[in-house]
């Protein structure tokens, strides 16, 4: 039974079905120490990584695809690959807007209005200098950018990978990161702001 097979079982309450057993990633810094400590290596880790990216365990949605996904850590506890994102994009795609970049770090937009900074020179995670959401008008203004035609958040190549996919061995998500109750207005607003906002605001978190 393949982690596909596995999941549908599962969610359909069959008996005597194993749980599947998951890991969404883990940083290449950890996954060095374990292996000096002792973990079986099985395949390299590629040298353009640093310590502080993220390894992935999801399988790509491309069979041709040249991502790199742990084999190491998955391989000595048997895991299931973690559920594989569904291609399209929830932003408002904005295009990607670069405000400052020198050698050892560069500040943008990204494609849901986020300001960014993030270092060159190591992995980490970004540094957001400021948040597309505030107010009630800033959200209200926020879902002006988006409409009912999904079709260009859709892969190009569409049909064929629906193709592809059907004969696929592992699971596919609906969203991930970072949606969610608590993750897409964190992503939004902000931790600080949000928690604030429940506080002092809680209109617009019900909005």
């Amino acid at each position: 039974m393949n982690s596909r097979e596995k999941f549908n079982a599962i969610m359909n309450f069959k008996r005597g079905v194993q749980n599947m057993k998951t890991e969404y990633r883990y940083w290449v810094g950890a996954l060095k120490k374990w292996i000096k400590s002792g973990l079986p290596k099985v395949g390299d880790l590629p040298d353009s990584y640093l310590e502080g990216d993220l390894v992935r365990t999801s399988l790509p949605l491309r069979p041709d695809s040249d991502e790199f996904v742990d084999r190491i850590f998955m391989s000595y506890f048997n895991l299931d690959p973690y559920p594989s994102k569904f291609p399209c994009d929830f932003s408002p795609m904005f295009d990607k807007k670069v405000i400052e970049k020198n050698n050892d770090y560069e500040i943008f937009i990204d494609e849901y209005g986020l300001t960014q900074k993030v270092l060159k020179k190591s992995a980490s995670t970004p540094m957001v200098l400021k948040y597309p959401i505030k107010t009630s008008k800033d959200f209200n203004n926020y879902k002006e950018l988006y409409n009912d035609d999904y079709s260009k958040r859709l892969p190009k190549d569409w049909k064929s990978l629906v193709k592809v996919l059907k004969e696929r061995s592992f699971a596919i998500r609906l969203g991930g990161n970072p949606f969610g109750f608590f993750g897409t207005p964190r992503h939004l607003m902000g931790d600080v702001n949000y928690m604030i906002a429940m506080y002092d605001n809680p209109e617009l978190l019900i909005l």
